[in-house]
């Protein structure tokens, strides 16, 4: 049975590399240790080291840009085939922050080499909660509030799971991306940045209607 790991760790945390961290198994086959100014990718190359499978959900700053470190990195997890899924959650998921998130699947064992950009932003229903306040004085910690957030339906998510392992494409939704692809744009992993725009057509009174007006 194939090892699995769901992860939700730190964001954007300082960490400190251990000595000669470079021959540790976890960042030998890349070669490259993640920088200690964050620990998004050290958390990624641990996890990897370990399980067959992995699912992080982690803020968008890992889809691109970074240091030359996470650059490397990503650039790797793409050459090797390790990315399944990259999954674009909807802001306000979570109660204490806004931060945008993502959710990545890596898999050691993938029967293709496309990676399938799925994008949540627009495919989400709203709830009500109740939070406390968790900071200040006790005027703040004791007071309940209200907030809207965002959550994925049950639908959704079986929907989601069929488009990765049928690799469907769908404007504005999802699109299943070659490793090819992904190397032409510099290894971003950005679904924005491949997904086809959803096209509408409307129509309107003609011009000379409205130029009468």
């Amino acid at each position: 049975m194939k090892s699995a790991l769901i992860s939700n760790p730190p964001y954007n945390m300082k960490w400190q590399a251990p000595a000669f961290a470079q021959i540790q198994p976890r960042f030998a086959d890349c070669y490259i240790v993640p920088p200690e100014s964050n620990a998004n990718f050290a958390f990624i190359l641990t996890g990897l080291e370990k399980n067959e499978r992995c699912v992080f959900l982690l803020p968008c700053a890992v889809l691109s840009g970074g240091t030359k470190e996470e650059k490397a990195i990503r650039a790797w997890l793409v050459e090797k085939n390790l990315v399944e899924a990259v999954i674009l959650c909807p802001d306000n998921m979570f109660e204490s922050t806004g931060i945008g998130t993502c959710i990545i699947v890596l898999d050691k064992n993938k029967k293709t080499a496309t990676t399938e950009m799925v994008d949540l932003r627009q495919k989400y229903e709203e709830e009500m909660r109740e939070q406390n306040g968790q900071y200040g004085g006790a005027s703040h910690t004791n007071r309940t509030y209200k907030k809207t957030v965002k959550v994925i339906s049950e639908e959704t998510m079986d929907e989601v799971l069929t488009v990765i392992s049928e690799r469907k494409d769908v404007p504005g939704f999802c699109k299943a991306v070659s490793i090819e692809k992904m190397k032409e744009d510099r290894y971003t992993l950005l679904t924005s940045h491949y997904i086809d725009m959803e096209e509408f057509e409307e129509t309107h009174r003609s011009y000379a209607d409205i130029v009468k007006d």
